[in-house]
This record gives C-alpha cells, structure tokens and sequence, in this order.
C-alpha cells in the first residue's frame, strides 16, 4: 500500500516541525503555514488524503478552510481534522458542527493522534452514517459532563 500523504496546517512552524517528527516514518508529509497555503497546495498536490488543520490562523483560519476545501474540492473526500487550543464547550460545539473527523486538543497525545490518522486511512472508515450518528450524540449529551477524551473519539462511537 503506498504511503498517505497527509497536510499539516497551523501558522506555528514548531508545531509543524513536531507533527512533521512524529508522522514522517510512517507517512508522506507536507505543510502550510495558513489557510490560503493549504487551499494552493490542495490544488497542486492530488496526493494528500488527511489534513491536520488548526483553527487559530490569521487570514483564513480553520473554519474558513475547512469550509472552502468542503465546498470546492468535495469531490476529493479528504479526511479532515481538527488539531486545536480551543477547549471551551462552545468551541468544541461549534468546531463538532463542521463535522470534521476528528477534534483533536493541543497539546496533542502523540499516540492518540497517530492512532486516530492510522484509523482514518484504514479501509475500515465508519460509514458517514455512523459518524453523523456520533456528533448527534455529542450535541444531544451535556458538554460539560464528559471527559475530553470521550470528546475526542466521538467518531469512534
């Protein structure tokens, strides 16, 4: 099987360098510093497949990115997720609304984020309607009440 090649976007170049360290033995790897570098690089390179995408950016930030790359690129059915600070019930809530597949919280557990990637580009993906079923479940839950990682597996539900 060939090597997936996987986006790394956050206007951090340490954070890129430490996820580009931690991932790079097992994947192909490539990076942007900002949103509109991420949507430039989406179009020339057809090999990337995942995307780790943070949502505090100037210019374009998560959100925005996520929303372009959904609305002119859907065709490609990248695997988006959300590698993010924002921690609080809202922004959680409003980040789960994307629907991304997964929400990760910085700092990010190494083991938990290469599992997570590793089951994104397994052949064994949930099917939309069981992921859609799980952040129906996040929404219908109390936020407050459940443990972050509950939160950050809900598409494993």
């Amino acid at each position: 099987m060939p090597r997936k090649t996987i986006l790394i976007v956050d206007d951090l170049q340490d954070m890129r360098m430490l996820l580009r360290r931690l991932l790079e033995k097992e994947f192909d790897v490539v990076e942007a510093r900002d949103g509109q570098a991420a949507l430039d690089m989406l179009l020339e390179n057809e090999k990337i497949s995942i995307i780790l995408l943070d949502i505090m950016m100037p210019e374009l930030d998560g959100y925005e990115t996520f929303s372009a790359i959904k609305n002119f690129l859907p065709e490609r059915k990248l695997k988006i997720v959300f590698l993010t600070g924002k921690t609080s019930k809202a922004e959680i809530l409003k980040g789960m609304s994307f629907q991304p597949d997964a929400y990760i919280l910085k700092p990010v557990d190494p083991k938990h984020l290469l599992s997570k990637i590793k089951m994104l580009v397994s052949e064994e993906i949930p099917p939309e309607t069981q992921k859609d079923e799980s952040i129906s479940i996040l929404f219908n839950a109390k936020v407050e009440q459940l443990p972050c990682e509950i939160i950050l597996q809900v598409s494993e539900l």
